[in-house]
């Protein structure tokens, strides 16, 4: 009898370990999904097909969510410009956007690129939630509209635009 009580109990202690030890450390995912409208929408499953997605995962509720729109360090090539997020590129916009040290950003157009005047400048920045803002009025504060590991796509505030960058150098 006495064996029988202990196995049940062990049986107990054994499940719910693996209950806690499952559930603290399983990611979940939410999706951000980009509707046609240019609405948002956060949801726990996949967006429609017509929706733009990003995936964001969170590690644990005593972690941060990690979003891939966090990480924009290194070398981003501007391949256009367009009025709309998938619109037609303009590619006489094309420029080299380089974001160092978490903090300092240059961006330099490509027409500039053999000029003798020419110089890398570095600006500071800071990223608040999805805004990059540049302490330079003609750079200024640009929203990330999506962004994945190799390709980005930002909107400037003041215009309208939407810059479209892939990872490294033009």
């Amino acid at each position: 009898m006495a064996s029988k009580y202990k196995m049940e109990l062990y049986t107990v202690f054994l499940l719910l370990g693996h209950t806690l030890l499952t559930t603290s450390t399983q990611a979940s995912e939410i999706f951000k999904c980009q509707l046609d409208n240019g609405k948002l929408s956060f949801q726990d499953s996949p967006c429609p097909d017509s929706a733009k997605e990003e995936k964001i995962i969170y590690e644990s509720e005593s972690k941060k969510a990690v979003s891939v729109s966090e990480s924009i360090l290194g070398k981003w090539c501007q391949t256009g410009m367009s009025k709309t997020m998938g619109g037609n590129l303009n590619l006489s916009k094309s420029a080299q956007w380089n974001f160092k040290n978490q903090n300092q950003v240059s961006v330099v157009y490509l027409s500039n690129i053999g000029n003798a005047s020419h110089q890398e400048k570095f600006f500071q920045y800071i990223l608040q939630d999805t805004t990059i803002k540049i302490e330079n009025n003609y750079l200024g504060n640009w929203e990330i509209m999506e962004q994945s590991e190799k390709v980005m796509i930002i909107q400037k505030a003041s215009s309208k635009e939407y810059a479209h960058l892939k990872r490294g150098d033009c």
